[in-house]
């Protein structure tokens, strides 16, 4: 504080000398900056219009800002990740006990991506003729989580939300996996078109140059703005 007063007493009275506080200034940043910044002050010391100078000082001082708040983020994020489930399911358990019904929706999301990964195992007795000679008994096997998530989350790409409620751990990533689902209709239209073209023309269009790309381009623009979610893609 003592020295910002001097600072502003010497600008008043006419005596302060930029040159050498520009100098120092820089001086500084060199000892204080992250090595990603060390161009960017090197480049400060070859200007001499002390306007631009100045702009380029608080442009580096605010890159610098940013690298010391990321510095601050790494060293805090092993300490973060650490607390961060604990403080997360403690969170989950309270609005469970507040609202016992809050998560109906995505435990029917998981029930239903566990019916459809749960395989069957078929026992039969031995064969007489080609014919099981006693009834098939059938084992249901419990799929591991992570299967039963993976599931879970290949069926949002083929999200109904007309028949099903979205899961409610999701609602805030709800409007990010629908552009991932138009982008998945999209592809698979795009390789259904190839694939048709293919059987139809034969290899000889393939090998024209660029028939590919500009059909992708071309596919592509038509199905800007299709709703793939109420459209009815088997017709």
């Amino acid at each position: 504080r003592r020295s910002a007063d001097l600072i502003h007493q010497a600008a008043e009275h006419g005596a302060l000398d930029v040159p050498k506080m520009v100098h120092f200034i820089v001086d500084m940043m060199a000892m204080l900056c992250a090595p990603i910044r060390d161009e960017a002050v090197l480049r400060l010391r070859g200007l001499t219009d002390t306007v631009q100078l100045f702009k380029e000082v608080f442009h580096v001082l605010d890159l610098m800002k940013l690298d010391m708040a990321n510095m601050a983020i790494f060293c805090l994020r092993p300490h973060l990740k650490d607390q961060s489930v604990e403080y997360e399911r403690g969170m989950f358990q309270e609005l469970l006990d507040r609202q016992p019904g809050a998560l109906d929706d995505t435990t029917v999301w998981l029930q239903k991506a566990a019916a459809e990964v749960s395989t069957v195992k078929c026992h039969t007795s031995t064969e007489v003729n080609g014919l099981s000679t006693s009834p098939i008994k059938r084992n249901l096997v419990v799929p591991s989580p992570t299967l039963v998530l993976n599931q879970a989350y290949m069926n949002l790409l083929r999200w109904n939300s007309e028949d099903d409620k979205y899961p409610e751990t999701l609602l805030l990533d709800h409007a990010r996996l629908q552009e991932i689902q138009t982008q998945v209709f999209q592809l698979g239209i795009l390789a259904a078109v190839l694939l048709v073209t293919g059987s139809v023309c034969g290899s000889a269009v393939f090998s024209c140059k660029g028939f590919v790309n500009q059909s992708k381009r071309i596919i592509k623009v038509l199905l800007d703005g299709v709703d793939f979610r109420h459209s009815k893609l088997e017709e």
